[in-house]
C-alpha cells in the first residue's frame, strides 16, 4: 500500500519538478562515486567547522527552526556530526540539509570553513540578505537556494564550484547572469520568479545540449536567447517579455516570439513573434506560420 501511495504522489508532481528531483538523485549518486580522499582532520579544523554552523544557527535563528536536534551539543556522545540535518566522511561535513526547515536570517560567510561540503540544500526557507561570494571556494555537486527571499546579484564566483544542479529560483535576486556560471557542469539551473536582467549570455548556449533542465520564468531577460540552449531537454524562459527568439525551429524555451507553431485563429494572435502570420498547417489546424 505504502508503495501505491508514494507512486501516485510522485505521478501528481509537474513535470519540471519530477525533473528536478530525479536530478538530485543522480547528482548524489555521481558524488558517492567521485569522492576524493579526505585530508587529516586537525582540531583546528574541526573549530572552523564548529564556528561555521554556530554563526549559521545563530544568524538564521536557530531556536525556531522547526527541528534542531543536538545542534551546538558537543559531548562525549554528540558531535556536530549527529546534529540534524549535518552528514559526514569521518569527521568532516559534508552535506548541509536544512530544507524546509524555518531557517531566518541571512547566510554567514566564510564557507571554506567547510572545506568538504559537498552539497547545500536550505531551500524553502526565509532566508535574507544576499549569496556569499565565498561558496565559490567550495566544490558542490549541489547548491539549493530556491524558495528563499536573497537579494542582490549572483555571484560570479558560483562558477567555480563545478556544480551541476544549482537552484536559485523563487528569489529577489537583481542583475545579470554572470557567465562564468556555465562553466559548471550544469544539468539543472532554476532561474525562475527573480528579477534578472540583461542577456542571457552566449557561454550557456554553448552547453545547452548537457541541461537535464534550465527554466528561468518570470525575469526581464532582453536580446536573443542563444540558439544552444534549444537542445535542452527541458527549458522555459517564459514570461521574459524582451527576449527574442533565436529562429523558427526553436520551440521548446516557451518564449513568446518563438511561436512557430502555436495554434491560432488570426495573425493578431502571432504579433510579436517569429511567424507573424496565422496559416492552415499541415494538421489541418490554424498555426502561427502554418508549421
Amino acid at each position: 500500500k505504502s508503495s501505491v501511495c508514494r507512486e501516485f504522489l510522485l505521478s501528481d508532481l509537474p513535470l519540471n519538478e519530477k525533473m528536478k528531483l530525479v536530478l538530485i538523485v543522480l547528482v548524489a549518486l555521481l558524488g558517492l562515486a567521485w569522492a576524493e580522499p579526505l585530508k587529516e582532520f586537525t582540531k583546528d579544523a574541526g573549530e572552523d567547522q564548529y564556528a561555521f554552523l554556530q554563526e549559521l544557527y545563530d544568524l538564521t535563528s536557530g531556536s525556531m527552526w522547526v527541528n534542531n536536534t543536538n545542534w551546538l551539543v558537543r559531548s562525549d556522545t554528540v558531535s556536530l556530526c549527529d546534529w540534524y540535518g549535518i552528514s559526514c566522511s569521518g569527521k568532516w561535513v559534508q552535506k548541509l540539509s536544512l530544507k524546509s526547515n524555518g531557517l531566518g536570517g541571512p547566510l554567514p560567510d566564510k564557507w571554506e570553513r567547510l572545506p568538504y561540503l559537498e552539497s547545500v540544500d536550505l531551500s524553502s526557507n526565509k532566508l535574507l540578505g544576499s549569496i556569499p561570494p565565498s561558496i565559490g571556494n567550495l566544490s558542490l555537486s549541489s547548491l539549493l537556494l530556491n524558495h528563499n527571499s536573497l537579494r542582490g546579484s549572483i555571484p560570479a564566483t558560483l562558477g567555480n564550484i563545478g556544480a551541476r544542479l544549482l537552484y536559485l529560483d523563487n528569489n529577489q535576486l537583481t542583475g545579470t547572469l554572470p557567465a562564468s556560471i556555465a562553466k559548471n557542469p550544469l544539468q539543472g539551473l532554476t532561474l525562475d520568479l527573480n528579477k534578472l536582467t540583461g542577456t542571457v549570455p552566449g557561454s550557456f548556449g554553448d552547453i545547452g545540449s548537457q541541461f537535464m533542465v534550465i527554466s528561468a520564468a518570470f525575469n526581464d531577460f532582453t536580446g536573443v536567447l542563444p540558439s544552444g540552449l534549444c537542445q535542452a531537454n527541458a527549458c522555459n524562459f517564459e514570461y521574459n517579455a524582451h527576449l527574442g527568439c533565436p529562429s523558427n525551429s526553436c520551440t521548446k524555451c516557451m518564449i513568446p516570439a518563438c511561436n512557430c507553431g502555436k495554434v491560432c485563429y488570426t495573425s493578431s494572435d502571432c504579433a510579436g513573434g517569429s511567424c507573424g502570420s496565422c496559416a492552415k498547417g499541415p494538421w489541418g489546424y490554424t498555426t502561427c506560420g502554418g508549421k
